[in-house]
């Protein structure tokens, strides 16, 4: 049993101690120092945690009020080796389920016939399916190897990346994500973890995107009457992208209406009207919700996006909310009116058990 003395000596290198609270079998802790941290906070808990680590006790730092904190927790987190097998076997498995679905994107002919048929016509469009796999999973391996090296840098202990394949799916896979073995030492720490993830698929995605968007064409956007289309998102950095391939801010309207180009896409941008389509504007999902709730519907403005043949929206009336009126079924002799319960909730259950006031 390791006496209190020696752990107020180990915590009194970091800290300025200014109470002392011994064991609390409440709240599990051996011993709970109130004061102010000396020096970094972070430089501070690596040295106290070396100290006790031969101890086996765990130190955790925390702010209360206007004080610092340190409590000493029993136990040490050991972390528990993983099978690096079953990260190579999900990851294969993966990899074959998106270059399913690469293969099943890419292919435009008929249906075929028969299975032989089908798995000619896969076989001839493997190559699209395995460049649509090594470009995604490129992104995606850079993405989770941000974490996990971030994690080793850190000498927080963390799994390899387990991959998720979902099969038949447009993208053959859910993702992959790591495991923590033991929590991160403080937020700094886990700030550079979970944002070096990201960092890293940004990485590689912007030359992946760069080249995939060389190889593809502009080409205008024809819709027949009553027919409509989805589009990929455009964010910033993809509007951009395009922008420094083609020259052009795309998708492009049929008519920017004697704007300006980066006026027209700036109101886009905040507003989502007008849509840059040569075509009819759906509107927003949110006016659809408002019509199913039965709200009145603003009537369509005209602008460059919308085709003719298509007048203004008819208006709905409003409704009104109206709560139904429970029917009393009680007695006659057992009704109250309710202007004598404003406040009369046991008043009520005292008649319905038949009880005399």
């Amino acid at each position: 049993m390791v006496e209190i003395e020696q752990l107020t000596q180990a915590v009194s290198q970091v800290m300025r101690i200014d109470d002392i609270t011994t064991g609390d079998p409440q709240k599990n802790y051996l011993a709970r120092y109130r004061g102010r941290i000396l020096g970094d906070s972070a430089e501070a808990y690596d040295r106290l945690a070396g100290t006790l680590k031969s101890y086996q006790i765990t130190p955790i730092f925390r702010n209360e009020k206007d004080q610092h904190a340190i409590m000493l927790l029993p136990g040490v987190i050991e972390p528990k080796a993983s099978n690096p097998w079953v990260n190579l076997v999900l990851f294969l498995f993966t990899l074959l389920s998106v270059i399913f679905a690469g293969t099943l994107y890419s292919y435009n002919g008929p249906q075929p016939e028969t299975l032989s048929g089908l798995a000619v016509e896969l076989l001839r469009s493997l190559p699209s399916g395995i460049s649509f796999a090594v470009s995604l999973l490129a992104i995606l391996v850079a993405h989770e190897f941000g974490h996990y090296l971030a994690g080793r840098y850190h000498q927080t202990h963390v799994t390899l990346p387990y991959f998720i394949p979902f099969p038949f799916s447009p993208f053959g896979t859910m993702g992959a994500f790591i495991q923590l073995k033991e929590p991160p030492r403080n937020k700094r720490i886990l700030l550079d973890i979970g944002i070096a993830g990201p960092i890293a698929g940004l990485v590689v995605a912007i030359p992946i995107l760069l080249y995939g968007l060389s190889l593809s064409q502009v080409e205008p956007i024809t819709l027949a009457p009553g027919q409509g289309i989805s589009l990929e998102g455009n964010s910033l950095l993809y509007l951009g992208a395009k922008f420094l391939v083609f020259g052009r801010l795309l998708p492009a309207p049929a008519s920017y209406a004697g704007v300006a180009p980066l006026v027209y896409w700036a109101r886009y941008f905040f507003t989502s009207q007008p849509l840059p389509l040569g075509g009819q504007d759906a509107g927003s999902s949110r006016g659809r919700r408002r019509a199913r709730r039965g709200n009145h519907h603003r009537p369509a403005r005209p602008g460059p996006c919308q085709c003719g043949g298509h007048g203004a929206r008819r208006e709905a009336p409003r409704r009104r909310f109206q709560p139904r009126r429970r029917e009393d079924r009680r007695p006659p002799h057992l009704r109250v009116p309710r202007r004598w319960l404003p406040h009369g909730r046991h008043l009520a259950r005292g008649l319905r058990a038949g009880r005399h006031l």
